[in-house]
């Protein structure tokens, strides 16, 4: 699937989400993976015409937030409250490298 330039995290989240759903026919899934290709600098903002740039730009600085204080305190820092729900693995998969213990499995 080809997109328009974006780092608005809402908005690559709906398109991996569109993206499976239109691929998938039922199955069981074990694994998930999304690649990016031809990425361009995040210089520039590409304003949409039925959004305000007000709110385009809230969003951004949402995202650069949340990205600032994951890197200062950790991904489990913030996290969505569904990660919190009964059989969430988010939290507990923070630390693993890939799914795995990375090497920290004799510990």
């Amino acid at each position: 699937m080809k997109i328009n330039a974006t780092n608005d995290n809402g908005l690559l989240a709906a398109y991996a989400i569109t993206l499976f759903r239109d691929k998938w026919q039922g199955e069981a899934v074990r694994n998930i993976s999304i690649s990016c290709a031809g990425l361009v600098d995040d210089n520039v903002v590409q304003l949409n015409l039925f959004d305000t740039k007000y709110k385009t730009l809230k969003n951004r600085n949402l995202d650069r937030t949340v990205d600032d204080i994951r890197k200062k305190y950790g991904f489990t820092s913030l996290i969505k409250l569904s990660s919190k729900s009964v059989g969430a693995t988010a939290v507990q998969r923070a630390g693993l490298v890939g799914g795995h213990a990375g090497g920290n499995s004799y510990e």
